[in-house]
């Protein structure tokens, strides 16, 4: 469990967004956002990530559907993203997220 904050300079409302990520299976999470500004809730996000399996040993990769609402505007927001990572070393490493999104349609 983690959560990003932020504070405006501006004096304007703190964006907290709280995160519960875990393993479901061995190469399997989840993930559940809930965005806040202020006390308004604005959306939630909930993804999941499938890890494919590494290659050698400074390549692996794996996949991440991710779905997105956003309260205010009342749309819900879909991405599939294909994950390559690199370590280039002990310290340094890369990881990618390449993929598409499908802009949902104002519903409910």
């Amino acid at each position: 469990m983690n959560s990003i904050f932020r504070v405006p300079t501006d004096g304007g409302e703190v964006l907290a967004i709280p995160e519960i990520e875990g393993a479901v299976l061995d190469g399997v999470t989840l993930e559940i956002e809930i965005e806040f500004r202020g006390s308004k809730h604005q959306g939630w996000n909930v993804a999941s990530q499938l890890t494919f399996g590494a290659i050698g040993r400074h390549f692996i990769h794996g996949a991440q559907l991710r779905i997105e609402r956003d309260e205010e505007a009342k749309r819900t927001n879909g991405a599939l993203l294909y994950l390559p990572g690199c370590r280039f070393g002990r310290r340094w490493s890369a990881l990618l997220m390449l993929g598409g999104a499908h802009p949902g349609r104002r519903r409910w």
